[in-house]
This record gives C-alpha cells, sequence and structure tokens, in this order.
C-alpha cells in the first residue's frame, strides 16, 4: 500500500480587495493540488475558506477603509488540514467570536441570516 502523500506548509498571502477571496482560494487550491482531492474535498476547502476570507474582507477591512494584509497558512497532519488566518482588520466586537445559534431551517432561504449566524 502506498504511503499517503504529507503535503509541506505553505502560505497564501493577499491584500484585500474585491479580489482576494478569489486570488486566494486559487492559491490555496493549486498548493493542494498534490493531494488529488476530490471535488466534493475542493469544494469544501473552497466553501469554508470562502466564509471566512469573504468575512475578513467585508468587515475587519470594509469597503470605505485601506485593504490591508490577508495571510493563511496550511498545514497537512494525519487527521486533515489546518488553516490558520490571520489579519490586521478591524477586531470583531468586544473581541470575541460571535455565539452560534441554532436556526430553523425550515423557513425560506431569503429569510435566513446572512452566514448562518442569528442576529443577537
Amino acid at each position: 500500500m502506498d504511503e499517503p502523500i504529507m503535503l509541506a506548509p505553505f502560505d497564501v498571502s493577499v491584500i484585500s480587495s474585491e479580489h482576494a477571496v478569489r486570488d486566494a482560494l486559487r492559491d490555496v487550491i493549486h498548493g493542494l493540488g498534490p493531494l488529488g482531492l476530490d471535488i466534493e474535498e475542493v469544494g469544501t476547502v473552497e466553501l469554508v475558506l470562502a466564509e471566512a476570507l469573504n468575512n475578513i474582507v467585508e468587515h475587519a477591512y470594509p469597503p470605505d477603509a485601506q485593504g490591508g494584509p490577508i495571510h493563511v497558512t496550511c498545514r497537512h497532519r494525519q487527521k486533515g488540514l489546518f488553516f490558520t488566518i490571520r489579519d490586521r482588520g478591524k477586531a470583531m466586537p468586544d473581541g470575541q467570536i460571535p455565539l452560534g445559534m441554532v436556526q430553523d431551517v425550515n423557513v425560506d432561504v431569503m429569510d435566513m441570516p446572512e452566514g448562518g449566524l442569528a442576529g443577537s
């Protein structure tokens, strides 16, 4: 049986802008190329990273502010892929991650909160 491929750690850096998320996702997916991920796995990575990166572009570096750096680090371990995302933008309110609350999924898609989080 072949030894599983262990990917060397890699970093992707972009400056927050209209195209930053697309550029970062392209570079991350390229970096993951040697793993030969299937389309669903690639889609999952893109979905999760896109949500986090879009939040940084939208909230940490809002349109009325000058864009700043966003750094994505990927580490491959036996238990999976681990990503660290760093930026120098505005902090979250009170320095806390919003509480995730169970959402009612029996509503029209247009009535669901952005990002799946309920308002406080």
